[in-house]
């Protein structure tokens, strides 16, 4: 069995996926984007067969379980214990049979399940590949039967213990490539004893007040919550070139950058001496190192202690998904919903850096319908923010379905509904000004101004022809819906024309009694005055009532008179002469 947890274990979790033994060896031959490409397509197809036996009313059964290291040695999975990566188990159909149902493989954590579809005898073996350090603590073997109608889910873990933990020298002789503990119980394995050859550090700084690097043991871990320190018992110590005698330990952020422990302590520890955590952030990684002072020999048991608690990611922080841009109209070609994980709120000692290489896996229920039930469809990114096509108006339910860390994962995190409208989207071409002699007008001349008005898509007004006999307000808004001008859709145009006209007849003149007047648009007249040839106002209309199509001067002295028209665009003069 490999032995868990190092550091390329958690270059990438990938997804609890089934595979044939033919591509566990080609996969040795393939980059990681390959593989990830390869698996999550293949996670795909299984999926998809998931959808299509379920919208089929078939009854389907899970098979899962864990691959373990057992560090409390209890023979049962829990919290404190390590999953196996890249562990194989082979369904059969029938026990002692060859009839291969399926491959599994484990992910990050040492989870594997499957489908059942049938009834019937199978059986569930571990492939042997065990390391002579491990010994079984659990079955490898399960034989059980599925019952018709049978529904309910079948585990099986797995456990794995340390038999020879002073023979276990795994620790890592360089900073990058060391040991990798999502939980730190299991670095109680590692009870073994420093190189005897100096390391690649040898003799540069190892604490700012004193000590430096000779052969050291590397462990790389992700922080913990709860009070907890390191407890180091070095044993059978001799000394190395140096003459002095003891271990010392440092904890580090990061290995580019060596000169600045957060832990240090370069003592000439030979007894029980500890190194605390309190200065860490639950959920970062962290670089711990021991090293033999002077280059000294010793041998050493490693334990936490304190009230040491996993970092578990649903634990630590609040969380929804919000609309990275408005939701898409129906017009645009293919539309894109880009939604963003907004992480809400942290715990005091909560980290961002600890999301920098999450894996996000995304469930969309789509209007599309298979066999009478809505289409699902599986993605899975790196980073927080999500987008999708819709192809077809209706709506869309998106589930942020699991965020996978380095060490941990949430299930079934949240869901929010989308809609992709079939209501026609409206595009304003804006406003134009138009006077008696632009009508009618078709969209291809210019306004007053000069301008004509296009949309998005780069059209004219693509209506029936303005006539001057439609315009009876002012300003005054027209639409139009224009069918299929671009690919997908049909759309409304919006355009909204100020005219002005200044057609005002008098007629009879002179008259003595009736003035007749004409009047092409009487609801641009906001009022008027009558005034006579020395200024005076006669008559004075502060609104308008009706067309103002006749208007009694009989009162007036015969003469002449001037009619001052006040409109919606500015001032208009009549005269008229008043006769006996």
């Amino acid at each position: 069995m490999k032995q868990p947890f190092t550091k390329t274990i958690f270059a990438a979790i990938f997804f609890v996926l089934f595979y044939s033994s033919a591509f566990s060896q080609l996969r040795k031959e393939m980059t990681k984007d390959e593989i990830q490409t390869k698996l999550l397509n293949e996670r795909q197809t299984f999926f998809d067969e998931i959808t299509k036996k379920t919208s089929e009313g078939t009854t389907l059964v899970k098979i899962q379980g864990v691959v373990f290291f057992d560090v409390n040695q209890d023979s049962v999975y829990n919290i404190f214990d390590n999953g196996f990566r890249d562990e194989e188990l082979v369904l059969y159909k029938d026990c002692g049979s060859t009839s291969v149902v399926t491959t599994l493989i484990t992910d990050g954590i040492g989870f594997f399940y499957t489908y059942i579809d049938s009834p019937g005898e199978y059986e569930l073996i571990l492939r042997p590949n065990i390391n002579p350090n491990f010994e079984k603590v659990t079955k490898t073997s399960f034989c059980f039967t599925i019952e018709e109608g049978d529904n309910k889910d079948y585990v099986f873990n797995i456990g794995f213990t340390n038999k020879f933990c002073d023979e276990n020298k795994q620790a890592g002789g360089i900073c990058e490539t060391a040991p990798f503990f999502c939980n730190l119980k299991y670095i109680e394995t590692f009870c073994s004893g420093l190189p005897t050859m100096e390391g690649p550090l040898s003799g540069t700084s190892f604490c700012p007040d004193g000590g430096v690097f000779n052969n050291s043991s590397w462990f790389q871990f992700v922080a913990g919550e709860g009070d907890y320190s390191f407890a180091i018992t070095p044993f059978d110590c001799a000394p190395g070139g140096g003459g002095s005698l003891g271990m010392q330990a440092a904890i580090f952020p990061s290995c580019d950058d060596l000169s600045n422990p957060i832990v240090c302590n370069s003592n000439l520890n030979t007894e029980l001496f500890t190194v605390p955590t309190s200065k860490l952030t639950p959920g970062n990684i962290y670089y711990f190192v021991l090293d033999g002072v002077a280059g000294s020999i010793c041998n050493y048991t490693i334990t936490i202690e304190g009230d040491y608690i996993p970092f578990n990611l649903s634990t630590n922080f609040v969380y929804d998904l919000e609309l990275k841009e408005q939701p898409p109209v129906r017009c645009q070609n293919d539309p894109l919903l880009s939604i963003v994980l907004d992480y809400k709120e942290f715990t005091d000692s909560f980290s961002l850096s600890v999301f920098d290489n999450f894996e996000y896996s995304w469930i969309v229920t789509s209007p599309f319908k298979k066999g009478g039930f809505p289409l699902q469809n599986y993605f899975t990114y790196y980073g927080n923010t999500f987008e999708y096509i819709m192809n077809e108006v209706g709506d869309y339910e998106v589930c942020l379905h699991k965020i996978s860390a380095i060490c941990t994962e949430i299930v079934t995190v949240t869901c929010k509904k989308f809609t992709l409208s079939n209501d026609l989207p409206k595009l304003n071409l804006g406003m134009i000004e138009l006077n008696s002699s632009s009508f009618p007008w078709t969209g291809d001349t210019p306004d007053l101004n000069g301008l004509l008005p296009t949309d998005t898509y780069g059209n004219t007004w693509q209506g029936s022809p303005i006539n001057k006999t439609d315009i009876n307000s002012f300003p005054q808004t027209f639409t139009n819906i224009v069918e299929e001008i671009y690919p997908k859709c049909s759309y409304i145009q919006s355009l909204e024309i100020r005219a002005f006209f200044n057609e005002i007849g008098i007629y009879p003149n002179p008259t003595a009694d009736i003035l007749t007047l004409t009047i092409d648009h009487p609801s641009q007249i906001n009022s008027y005055k009558i005034i006579n040839h020395l200024g005076k106002v006669q008559i004075l209309s502060p609104s308008i009532d009706g067309n103002l199509s006749q208007l009694d001067i009989s009162a007036l002295k015969p003469g002449l008179y001037y009619m001052q028209f006040l409109t919606s665009t500015g001032t208009i003069i009549k005269s008229f002469t008043k006769g006996l």
